[in-house]
């Protein structure tokens, strides 16, 4: 009885964490299609580069809350192999795209980051 109860709780939770990472990745497209059309005709690019950052940022905060959704799911519900081998192909999909959000964002990967931060310094 408790483990089906701690089932249907990690179950609900692990719901309410996608959906909210559906909402805060649909509102942070919603809040960049409006802020192109209002920013249409200026020829702003400082703004541009921050909401770029902002919109990829927002993705990739919905992605880590869809890693977070899936691992509770796959660690308290549905625990066979099949889900684990899907969830670490998710993992994998997801962390490059992670990464290539990092790059593109960043100008380089996330372990070569002090090495061009120390390369862009004078000297």
């Amino acid at each position: 009885m408790l483990i089906e109860i701690s089932k249907n709780a990690a179950e609900t939770v692990s719901s309410f964490i996608e959906l909210f990472a559906i909402l805060l990745i649909a509102f942070t497209v919603i809040i960049i299609i409006i802020n192109n059309l209002v920013h249409l005709f200026k020829k702003d690019e400082t703004k541009f580069g921050i909401w770029k950052n902002r919109t990829w940022r927002g993705i990739q905060g919905g992605l880590d809350l869809f890693v977070a959704a899936d691992l509770l799911s796959t660690i308290t519900v549905d625990r066979t192999l099949q889900s684990v081998v899907t969830l670490g192909i998710l993992l994998v999909i997801r962390t490059f795209i992670s990464w290539s959000i990092e790059v593109e964002l960043e100008g380089c990967w996330p372990w070569q980051k002090k090495a061009f931060e120390n390369q862009e310094k004078p000297s």
